[in-house]
């Protein structure tokens, strides 16, 4: 068996590699460019900005269990989440969001 001479024309396994490593970065500049420019376009366009409901505070209990203070519309909600889903507790007035005002 002769060996099989080599050619000059024929890629080798550094060529090979480096081009998956140019794909690979073509790749992930194309992500960049569509998370950072694109998404946001498409989200302000879906009329994200002028939502009603507002979420005003935060208290988290455990990793999975969390109360809110939630603003819709001139309404104020004391809501509660968990595994189960989320639930209304209290309906919160104004003077009641702030009692040492």
């Amino acid at each position: 068996m002769n060996p099989v001479p080599f050619s000059a024309e024929a890629p080798g396994l550094a060529w090979s590699v480096a081009k998956a490593f140019m794909a690979l970065g073509f790749l992930c500049l194309m992500a960049y460019v569509v998370f950072r420019y694109v998404a946001p376009i498409m989200n302000y366009r879906k009329g994200k900005g002028s939502s009603s409901l507002k979420i005003e505070e935060r208290f988290p209990l455990e990793p999975r269990r969390s109360l809110y203070i939630v603003k819709a519309g001139k309404r104020r909600m004391l809501l509660g989440s968990s595994e189960g889903g989320v639930g209304l507790i209290a309906d919160i007035t104004n003077d009641e969001k702030n009692p040492s005002d």
